[in-house]
This record gives C-alpha cells, sequence and structure tokens, in this order.
C-alpha cells in the first residue's frame, strides 16, 4: 500500500465506504470489522488523500443511501468520527431522524416490554452490531443518543455500557451496580459494567461507589467482591489519595464484617473468595 498509486488509494477508499455502508455485496456482510480496519490503515499511510478523498466523496454516498441502510454510517463514525464534519447538513438530518426513530421502539422499561430480556432481541442487538453507541463523543448527536439509552432498561443499559465504556455512563453504572439484587448478579454487574467504566470514574464516583458496596449486602456477602473490589482498586489507582477515607471505611467495614479476620471460623471461606489478596492489597497502599 505504501508504493501504491494515488489513483489506486482514491479508488479503494471508494470501494470501502461504500462496501461499509452499502451492504450489497453478499461476501462482505459479516467482514464490517475488516472493512473498517483497512480504512484505518488507508488514513494511516495515507492522511492527506484519505481527507481529501472522503470530504470530497462521501456526502454524495451518504445522500444515495436508503432508509434500511442508513445504520451502517454510525460504524464508519465509529472509526472516523471526522466523518461527521464531512457531511452535508441533510445527511446528519437524516441520521438524527434515525435515532429519533429509534427512541420510539425502545420501551422505556423491562415491565413494558418482557422481550428484552431475551437474548435475540433485535433491537438491542442491532444498536450494538451497528456501534451506535460509540459515537457519543460526537456532540451534536450525544442528547439523542442519551435520550435513547435513558430510555432502555436495566438489562439493555448494562449490555451497552459493558460493550461501549464512557465517561457519560458513570452514574448510570454505579446506579446499575449499586441496586444488584443477587449475589450472582453483583459479581456480573461488577466485571462487565463497573470494572470496563471504572477508569473514567472521578474520585467523587469513586466514593460514591465503595459507599454502594457497603450499603448492599447483594454486594458485600457475594463471593466475587473481593476480586472485583481489588481490580476496582487497579483501575481507579490515581484518586486513591483524594479517596483514601472512604477506602479506609470500606477496609473498617469488612473487618467489623469479620472478612479480614484470620483467626476467625469464617476465614478459609473468605480466604478462598480472595480476602487474603484484598487485604493484603489494602496493607500495600495503606488502607488498612
Amino acid at each position: 500500500m505504501n508504493r501504491a498509486k494515488d489513483s489506486l488509494i482514491r479508488n479503494l477508499i471508494d470501494v470501502l465506504v461504500k462496501t461499509l455502508l452499502q451492504r450489497e455485496h453478499p461476501d462482505f456482510i459479516g467482514k464490517e470489522i475488516l472493512i473498517t480496519y483497512t480504512l484505518q490503515a488507508v488514513q494511516r499511510i495515507h492522511p492527506i488523500i484519505y481527507q481529501e478523498r472522503m470530504s470530497e466523496k462521501l456526502p454524495y454516498i451518504v445522500e444515495g443511501l436508503k432508509n434500511n441502510q442508513m445504520a451502517c454510517i454510525f460504524r464508519l463514525l465509529s472509526a472516523d468520527t471526522r466523518c461527521w464534519n464531512w457531511l452535508k447538513e441533510e445527511n446528519r438530518i437524516r441520521i438524527k431522524e434515525l435515532l429519533g426513530y429509534i427512541k420510539t421502539k425502545v420501551p422505556f422499561d423491562n415491565k413494558s416490554n418482557f422481550l428484552l430480556k431475551r437474548k435475540d432481541n433485535e433491537l438491542l442487538k442491532n444498536i450494538i452490531d451497528y456501534k451506535i453507541f460509540d459515537v457519543l463523543n460526537i456532540v451534536d448527536i450525544q442528547l439523542l443518543l442519551m435520550e435513547v439509552f435513558d430510555k432502555m432498561d436495566s438489562f439493555s443499559k448494562e449490555k451497552i455500557i459493558a460493550q461501549h465504556p464512557n465517561p457519560i455512563f458513570a452514574e448510570e453504572a454505579i446506579k446499575i451496580y449499586s441496586e444488584a439484587s443477587s449475589y450472582n448478579h453483583s459479581e456480573i454487574l461488577g466485571n462487565t459494567v463497573l470494572i470496563p467504566i471504572g477508569s473514567y470514574f472521578s474520585s467523587v464516583q469513586v466514593k460514591k461507589l465503595l459507599d454502594a458496596i457497603m450499603n448492599n449486602n447483594q454486594i458485600y456477602n457475594a463471593s466475587g467482591t473481593p476480586k472485583v473490589i481489588k481490580h476496582f482498586l487497579d483501575v481507579t489507582i490515581v484518586h486513591l489519595e483524594s479517596s483514601q477515607k472512604s477506602w479506609k471505611a470500606l477496609a473498617n467495614f469488612f473487618t467489623e464484617e469479620g472478612h479480614f479476620d484470620e483467626d476467625g471460623r469464617s476465614w478459609e471461606m473468605y480466604d478462598l473468595w480472595g480476602y487474603s489478596s484484598l487485604k493484603k492489597t489494602f496493607q500495600k497502599y495503606n488502607i488498612i
């Protein structure tokens, strides 16, 4: 690709973008990630040609898309958010209208549509597959995306946060985790929601999360919680100094619960769960 003629690179960009957005070639359906990676490679190797060609051709390619092809634009935007700036205003309006349509199809909660609990729910699957929430950094559509997110039930929100961790989801992640309704659920949420997004937390959010742990026995009594907390400390270590008081409070809480009592009758069980490792980690950072 380094030695390819400029005309060949331009043609390659055209073909890749059309293939990604139009999805008219059966052989390439399901290979969208590979196409996206190829486009990104072209961008890195030939940045000037890429920018000139994309800014020139993309608006017209998008203009010719059918309604059932429009969702494919999110895959391209997730790979390069600059594409939003190269679109015509009428292109952007169509994308916003699509998000508005999606919002009308998202139920408010799982009581109004139990199908959201099903693994094969097409709406949720498509929202994830088309990487719709990968473009949250595009300010012009951020509000619309959050309106879609806010209408989702907790099950769907868990899936979106797990697939697309973003600082904008931090407060919702804390809420979802703090409301865990079983030991197993808290462990799942800890690993799929909390840990992936933890690096985006502020020190205030770290403190809020630690308080939530102490206020839900389905979390602090879960066997997987020590490992979750240890990983959470790792990903939020930059806030340790400012959140030290809250970490000490959590350590004292576990001590009072007997989880750190090496002479206690339940220590063998707690050791198996990972409390000994957590205790050593707390000692390492002078939390206890």
